[in-house]
């Protein structure tokens, strides 16, 4: 299970995602994204930083809300992301890929250049 702290951020909603026991159980990433997706932000930061490894149902997920929000011309932000996580988002088209980055410094300087 992986737990999911949430923070509304004045321009940006940011989800910090930590482990638990069963990594393969979702449903507080999808809790997050739903409440994030629903706050009308328009860059959800998700930061990956506590984790080992990203789950492929949670990598599912993920893609699943990027396309969802870029359908309404807003921005999913993946930051710390676990190497194998790295590389599996690296494989897909860039159009279908959410944007990954290093650390949640360069999504605030991305904000902040769009802004």
């Amino acid at each position: 299970m992986m737990d999911v702290y949430r923070e509304q951020l004045p321009d940006s909603y940011l989800l910090i995602v930590a482990p638990e026991f069963d990594p393969n159980d979702q449903h507080k990433l999808a809790r997050g994204l739903h409440r994030a997706s629903r706050s009308e932000k328009r860059l959800i930061c998700v930061d990956c930083s506590l984790l080992t490894e990203l789950p492929e149902d949670a990598i599912d997920l993920l893609l699943a809300y990027d396309f969802t929000l870029r359908c309404q011309h807003r921005q999913l932000v993946l930051c710390h992301l676990p190497q194998s996580a790295t590389a599996r988002f690296a494989q897909l088209p860039a159009d279908e890929a959410p944007l990954v980055l290093p650390s949640l410094l360069d999504a605030h300087r991305l904000l902040q250049r769009e802004g």
